[in-house]
């Protein structure tokens, strides 16, 4: 699936994560949800925004594969110089350990580019309850 772009493939991170739910809930008839707060995305490079659309899609690639989720709540939030991608599913969860988060390919990725944008990724779930994953980077990359 191609990443959404305007006139000289610059896009806000707001628009570009809503064409992607839309594409999401269309190719997986599953419930894809945008949440942001007004503003979020100013002073944002393109490769933050790229990073923001690959750690929604993997997320949610996540929470439908493995999870079984039916719904996905994407939360985009922002503190000073920091930029949160909240991936909140209704899945079936499961036991976060190290070891869980070293096996998964996705959630080591998400980490990845995360880290390399001065960022980090927390996952909270339980079996049986959702899961949250929290993206978070510097706006300043």
């Amino acid at each position: 699936m191609d990443s959404p772009r305007c006139a000289g493939n610059r896009v806000p991170a707001v628009s570009a994560l809503s064409v992607l739910a839309d594409r999401l809930r269309k190719a997986t008839s599953r419930e894809v949800v945008l949440e942001a707060e007004e503003g979020v995305d100013a002073g944002l490079g393109q490769v933050a925004v790229v990073n923001l659309l690959q750690a929604a899609r993997e997320g949610t690639s996540n929470a439908l594969r493995h999870g079984g989720a039916t719904r996905v709540l994407w939360r985009l939030t922002r503190s000073g110089d920091r930029v949160r991608l909240s991936i909140l599913d209704d899945g079936k969860g499961f036991v976060v350990t190290e070891e869980a988060l070293r096996k998964g390919g996705g959630l080591t990725n998400l980490r990845q580019r995360a880290e390399s944008l001065g960022g980090g990724v927390r996952v909270e779930s339980q079996p049986g309850g959702p899961t949250e994953v929290h993206f978070e980077i510097s706006i300043q990359g």
